[in-house]
């Protein structure tokens, strides 16, 4: 009953004394992207009718969502109050019953009579309402999310006294054990940065006790924003070197894009010359396996690691290289396989050169754009050092002659991403204890959205420590 009643609402909206010659266009035929790009490109006005039309106890769907997230408009009859409260500001409502729908109507027409600037107004102002309220950390903390992954991985949490001020410590505070090994030698180091904005530590917990548990002979240098968080790592672990966010690059939140420069400066520094393999991670969603460091040859002055995915049929990457260096440049590289930003290693004479060219073309590229990566999707905007990263690899790092030498990884060498569709038995393997095996039966040591694989890296998310070895 519910489609026939939508059925015959939709018909009754197109009647002269309704909507009449602005014309309703129902469209069942919008399957792919390209479609629905072009769908937004030819409609601004949306309309969203129930199934069972005219009853208000229903939810509001996804595609309104996804539609929000265009920068569409929607016009909704009422829903159900709770989702009414979530969307204040994001549609417009209108009264209606099967046998009234006049208050549709004169809500196309309250929009429609708009001046076409004032109707993008409109449409920018709900897009970033939507944006800020439904962002999703946003979303996790207000289900929870993030307080049962609290107890989840540190389920033994106690507050106690501090040895020489008497007062107690944050409840979530990192407390690390003592060193497991003999004290590495530190000539290795894995940067990272942990953005405290909106996020609990336990969003970066398995980065670290995997890296603790799996690289020994490591520094693990973390950049925390903002600078104010290093009383979080309470005390810090031997093998953990805290430095606070600079300054001088808090005048944007796009953290990720801004990160390469900060890494650059501080390799050139006197702290980061003593290293000498070096590798760049993502903190919030990599995991580790097995040292990564031993792979790491005399002659390997930077490693990239390839993806499954090919550059030309993912979306995101077509979107950031498209917008950074035009479509002639996807067209030359769009056959070739994904690498991502989330991991990259070498030794520190070709980290070094990596780390400055991206800092370079974030500079070139990214500043003078940072106002309208403002208004773009979020998701998509923060991510743009994505498309700067393949960019070089194909275009400098892997021409001849070679800057350095380089050497790229099969999907499974060394580093997998999760974001890549793996499947067990068909790309990877999965043992007993949790561990991703490629399928001649090695361990993968750097596990890259481990978030969006369908199934638990059990090993590597565990913070038991290891024993002591004597």
């Amino acid at each position: 009953m519910g489609y026939i009643a939508r059925y015959w609402c939709i018909r009754h909206l197109a009647s002269p004394d309704l909507l009449g010659n602005h014309g309703l266009y129902r469209r069942d035929d919008v399957w792919t992207e390209a479609e629905y790009a072009q769908l937004l490109q030819q409609h601004d006005i949306f309309l969203n009718i129930h199934k069972g039309c005219g009853d208000p106890h229903n939810p509001i769907t996804f595609r309104v969502t996804k539609i929000l997230n265009a920068g569409g408009l929607v016009i909704s009859e009422r829903a159900y109050p709770k989702d009414e409260n979530a969307y204040a500001g994001l549609l417009t409502f209108a009264n209606i019953t099967r046998d009234n729908l006049t208050g549709i109507a004169i809500a196309y027409r309250q929009i429609a009579n708009l001046s076409s600037a004032e109707r993008k107004a409109l449409a920018a102002e709900r897009h970033r309402i939507f944006g800020d309220r439904f962002a999703p950390a946003r979303i996790f903390k207000r289900a929870a999310i993030y307080e049962l992954f609290d107890k989840m991985l540190m389920p033994n949490r106690s507050t106690r006294k501090g040895r020489r001020s008497g007062q107690q410590k944050p409840d979530d505070a990192l407390v690390f054990g003592t060193v497991v090994n003999d004290r590495p030698t530190m000539q290795n180091a894995v940067f990272a940065t942990v953005s405290f904005d909106g996020f609990p530590p336990s969003r970066f917990l398995p980065f670290i006790c995997s890296f603790l548990k799996h690289v020994p002979d490591a520094l693990l240098v973390l950049f925390v924003r903002p600078a104010s968080a290093v009383s979080v790592f309470n005390p810090p672990h031997p093998r953990i070197k805290l430095v606070p966010w600079p300054a001088s690059y808090n005048h944007s939140r796009f953290t990720q894009v801004f990160r390469y420069n900060v890494y650059a400066d501080y390799l050139r520094g006197p702290e980061g010359r003593t290293f000498y393999k070096v590798a760049v991670s993502d903190a919030s969603d990599v995991v580790f396996q097995a040292d990564p460091f031993v792979r790491i040859g005399p002659e390997d002055d930077l490693i990239f690691g390839n993806d499954k995915d090919i550059i030309g049929r993912s979306h995101g990457n077509k979107y950031w290289v498209v917008n950074l260096y035009g479509r002639k440049s996807l067209e030359q590289i769009s056959m070739r396989n994904v690498s991502t930003s989330g991991y990259t290693m070498g030794r520190r004479t070709g980290m070094s050169l990596y780390l400055e060219r991206m800092a370079a073309e974030v500079n070139r590229l990214l500043v003078p754009r940072l106002p309208r990566l403002e208004t773009e999707n979020w998701m998509l905007a923060k991510g743009y050092d994505q498309g700067i990263h393949i960019w070089l690899l194909y275009n400098e790092f892997l021409r001849q002659p070679r800057p350095v030498p380089v050497r790229v990884l099969q999907y499974d060498e060394v580093y997998i991403s999760g974001a890549a569709g793996m499947r067990i038995g068909r790309d990877v393997l999965l043992n007993h204890r949790g561990v991703v095996l490629n399928m001649r039966n090695a361990t993968i040591s750097v596990v890259h959205q481990h978030n969006r694989m369908n199934y638990a890296v059990r090993e590597a998310l565990s913070c038991k420590r290891r024993r002591a070895v004597y």
